[in-house]
């Protein structure tokens, strides 16, 4: 008697692809007189009396741009002002060629912010725009900013 079986060989799966890169967000965007500038991995957090702020240094920048908060920040709308370093004040301030601009109209919108047990600012999303003072007949305007900090 004599008798044949036959297997099947069975497939091999398909290999799976690797995961897709995850996207860079940047640390903070924004656009200022409709210029576009944003980077990643930029930005640092301090903590100096009552101010606790952020540090953005732009690449194409030598001039830092500085978020300062004499308060903790928490998720809420703050208008922007020149410094008065008061308390419960939110400023904007960045120099250009060696002239120090500050944000005076304008607000930030925070949706989420943490802050380490010493007051540093360790996470912090928000959305903001604002115009700044006029220093010789020069302003800037700023749009469309989103800042993703987290260190």
């Amino acid at each position: 008697m004599l008798s044949l079986l036959a297997c099947k060989k069975e497939e091999e799966p398909a290999p799976t692809p690797p995961p897709a890169p995850t996207p860079t967000v940047p640390d903070i965007s924004l656009k200022l007189d409709s210029v576009l500038s944003s980077c990643s991995n930029c930005s640092y957090a301090y903590k100096s009396g009552i101010l606790r702020g952020i540090t953005f240094n732009l690449p194409s920048s030598s001039d830092p741009i500085l978020l300062n908060f004499s308060m903790r920040p928490l998720p809420g709308s703050y208008p922007f002002v020149k410094p008065s370093f008061s308390s419960n004040e939110v400023t904007f301030q960045f120099s250009r060629q060696g002239t120090y601009y500050t944000a005076v109209t304008g607000s930030i919108n925070v949706t989420e912010a943490d802050t380490n047990s010493y007051g540093e600012i360790k996470k912090m999303k928000a959305t903001f725009s604002f115009r700044t003072d006029t220093v010789s007949n020069k302003f800037y305007q700023a749009t469309e900013g989103v800042i993703n900090f987290s260190e």
